[in-house]
């Protein structure tokens, strides 16, 4: 892949809808920053103002910003605009390095696998990852295959909807806490 993608709504609703895209971009910026690749974010812009909103949200979730928008002169000048930052502060825009509050901790093995259990456990990742949007705290993502050395550049380490532990996760969460 050369970049990880986030298509998000018409603009005309996303002043509301921005924390569920705010959750979402934070996932695919963890997820985008392992594999080495940019995250972006995709809006569809109706005016200046919604451009900037949208602009603004992508640039401080560390996500490249693409707008699909009508071409009319007010929108290229926008455009230009916020194009001409990006240019001066390409260190600011393209290479954030987020320095994370905490991690929450993302499993496949840990899942519970009984009906509904899907959405369960998705429901209380996202109920962490708002917890740290509205409280704004920075968080990221270890996985279970992430060596202790990698969790240890956390100081918290929140394990939601957490039905079951293999003896390696068990160990190496030990390892974790003892240090």
């Amino acid at each position: 892949w050369d970049v990880m993608f986030q298509e998000n709504c018409y603009s005309a609703i996303e002043k509301y809808s921005w924390p569920a895209f705010a959750c979402e971009a934070t996932h695919r910026y963890a997820f985008a920053s392992r594999n080495d690749i940019p995250s972006m974010s995709m809006f569809y812009d109706i005016n200046p103002e919604n451009f900037y909103f949208s602009w603004a949200c992508a640039i401080s979730w560390g996500q490249l910003y693409n707008s699909e928008f009508i071409r009319s002169t007010e929108m290229v000048q926008s455009e230009k605009k916020f194009r001409s930052f990006e240019d001066r502060y390409p260190q600011q825009v393209y290479d954030q390095k987020k320095v994370c509050d905490y991690a929450i901790y993302f499993s496949t093995k840990t899942r519970d696998r009984t009906e509904n259990a899907i959405e369960n456990s998705m429901n209380d990742v996202v109920n962490w990852e708002q917890a740290g949007l509205f409280s704004q705290k920075l968080f990221d993502f270890v996985l279970e295959e992430d060596a202790v050395e990698k969790l240890r550049k956390y100081s918290v380490i929140v394990l939601p909807h957490v039905f079951m532990l293999s003896c390696t996760e068990l160990k190496k969460l030990r390892n974790y806490v003892a240090e």
